[in-house]
């Protein structure tokens, strides 16, 4: 019955197809796999399904995208990213999508909360604002309702905003 399973899902058909692309990508696959316990077409079955995948198709997209489950393959699926390094790296920085990611890695930001403030001035400027205007509004968002603000608190709240969206490794 396992075999019969097993085969009506493609992991007898494919398992030499699985092992020669085992030895070309090795480097792919996810960190955690024990190869060994992979040596048969049961035994690739039997890993597969533990790993909550429903056929071979879909198991060989996400293993040799670097994987391990298939819930983990859908959730990163579902926010835009198809390698599981990437992935990793966009979890551990905070970002939830595949196109955040991108757009931090290619500006050098490595935190969520830098990659927030890098989208207020983005989105300051789309609005048509300067960088300086951009930073005294997003000041004067925090500055208390119907406070009275001197020309030389405003200077220094425009300062104190400066000095939280440089970063120390002049970004």
């Amino acid at each position: 019955t396992l075999y019969k399973r097993a085969q009506k899902l493609g992991f007898i058909d494919h398992y030499e197809k699985f092992r020669q692309r085992l030895e070309k990508e090795a480097t792919s696959i996810p960190s955690n796999t024990e190869v060994t316990k992979i040596n048969t077409p049961l035994g690739l079955y039997q890993y597969a399904m533990e790993a909550g995948f429903k056929d071979y198709g879909d198991f060989s997209n996400a293993f040799f995208s670097g994987f391990s489950s298939d819930d983990e393959w859908k959730d990163a699926r579902e926010k835009g990213f198809t390698i599981a390094r990437e992935y990793r790296e966009a979890t551990a920085m905070g970002l939830s999508k595949g196109e955040e990611y991108l757009e931090a890695k290619d500006k050098g930001i490595t935190t969520k909360a830098d990659y927030d403030k890098y989208s207020f001035l983005k989105q300051q400027a789309r609005n048509k604002y300067s960088f300086d205007q951009a930073l005294l509004i997003n000041g004067l968002k925090r500055y208390e309702n119907g406070k009275k603000l001197s020309i030389n608190k405003m200077k220094d709240l425009l300062k104190q905003q400066e000095n939280e969206y440089f970063s120390s490794n002049g970004n």
